[in-house]
């Protein structure tokens, strides 16, 4: 099992700027944000672990605090470290108290280490915007892949 920090971001001091980024993207989606303020009274994925492997951007982040507040277990991490946004990563971290290991431009094999943490952590549903972790998942971990619930 692979021991990571409580988060990989660049740099943790660019959080207020991601956070007017995450406020800005929270007024432009009016859909998540009734799904959000549904799952903060149901709670249906209490219990639930969900790993996203996307972009790591304002938008991404209104995904995440949506599943967060149905009751989600949520951990980012870089499914392209060319988009991922360094203050959008450092607020979800410091704000939003998020597990994120994601920066621009990190390095392969740092990124290689967040998958395999990602995979160990046993995701119920694995969120994936270009397939990658998914792959990973259901051709070298297929005890892990049975057990899920999904992914996308």
């Amino acid at each position: 099992m692979i021991k990571l920090p409580a988060h990989y971001v660049n740099d943790l001091s660019l959080a207020s700027e991601g956070r007017k980024r995450i406020s800005w993207a929270d007024n432009q989606m009016p859909v998540l944000n009734l799904i959000k303020k549904r799952f903060s009274k149901e709670k249906p994925l209490q219990k639930i672990k969900i790993d996203l492997s996307c972009h790591i951007t304002a938008e991404t982040a209104i995904l995440a605090q949506t599943l967060k507040s149905g009751g989600a277990d949520v951990l980012l991490h870089s499914g392209n470290p060319v988009s991922t946004q360094d203050d959008v990563a450092a607020s979800l971290v410091k704000d939003f108290f998020f597990k994120v290991f994601g920066a621009r431009d990190i390095k392969s094999e740092i990124n290689k280490k967040n998958v395999i943490f990602a995979i160990e952590r046993r995701p119920d549903i694995a969120i994936d915007d270009g397939a990658e972790f998914i792959s990973v998942i259901y051709k070298k971990h297929e005890n892990i892949a049975k057990k899920m619930l999904g992914g996308t």
